[in-house]
């Protein structure tokens, strides 16, 4: 394998998609559009992530009513495109609870982790539960991701925790 092959072999594309997210709590069409346009401009992308609450906005009283009809809308185009993609966070209420939740998507269009935010941010998130678990995930053939969101970040102990568990990307 000559240096260009191998540099093609160890690439991994992933492309980070900011967008303008209204407060009216449907972003998903104009998300399921960023998907397509990415795809239509970068075609070797293999990993497509949108920003926290990116599907409902950041209002809680914009929560998906129906959060596995929203995350299956995703998983389409996952299987359509063979790309994997994080669709950014929202807002769900589980067991009387409400999580800022996100999932991650494998190319087959299958879940391959669901991760709770761990420190919701006061004031602006007064009310929102917990997550109690961090999501590690193995991409094949390229190495094992880590997933937080936002103000996780600002928390060593997550970041110590995915690296403990092998992960490379976070």
């Amino acid at each position: 394998m000559d240096d260009m092959q191998e540099r093609e072999a160890e690439r991994f594309l992933v492309t980070g998609v900011q967008m303008p997210i209204a407060l009216s709590g449907n972003n998903i069409p104009a998300m399921r559009s960023k998907v397509e346009e990415v795809m239509a401009l970068f075609p070797g992308t293999d990993m497509i992530v949108f920003s926290e609450l990116a599907m409902h906005g950041p209002l809680e009283n914009r929560m998906s009513t129906d959060p596995d009809k929203d995350i299956n809308s995703f998983q389409d185009l996952a299987a359509r495109h063979s790309v994997w993609i994080v669709p950014g966070s929202m807002y769900v209420r589980r067991d009387g609870e409400v999580f800022n939740h996100a999932v991650v998507i494998a190319p087959d269009g299958s879940i391959r982790g669901r991760y709770d935010k761990m420190f919701p941010f006061a004031p602006i998130e007064a009310g929102v539960s917990s997550g109690t678990d961090v999501l590690a995930f193995d991409v094949p053939g390229v190495g094992r991701f880590g997933l937080s969101i936002c103000y996780d970040i600002w928390f060593p102990e997550i970041m110590r925790k995915l690296s403990n568990m092998g992960v490379e990307v976070l």
